[in-house]
């Protein structure tokens, strides 16, 4: 699993990628449709989403969907994303 800081404002997830190397890979969400929002507080929650990924080299955001979602209890949680060129579940603990 690769830590990650995340960032959630309006309809716009923000994730960033911490790497082995310290290199750090940013990328940007669209939310188009909301599937959970179970949010207590910041450290217990459990949210998904319906998302479109944005592709810096057209400037545009992708047609396929993807699903992303949090689940944190006392702080503590992960983060699955779920794209249709992937067959596997892409986990990430969060910070």
């Amino acid at each position: 699993m690769s830590p990650l800081r995340y960032n959630i404002q309006a309809d716009l997830i923000d994730l960033k990628i911490i790497q082995k190397e310290k290199d750090e890979l940013f990328i940007r969400f669209k939310i188009v449709e909301t599937l959970l929002c179970d949010f207590k507080d910041i450290s217990n929650c459990n949210l998904k989403y319906k998302v479109l990924t944005y592709n810096e080299e057209t400037d545009s955001y992708e047609k396929k969907v993807s699903q992303i979602e949090f689940k944190f209890s006392d702080g503590k949680g992960k983060i699955n994303i779920q794209h249709p060129d992937l067959s596997e579940l892409l986990v990430m603990q969060a910070l």
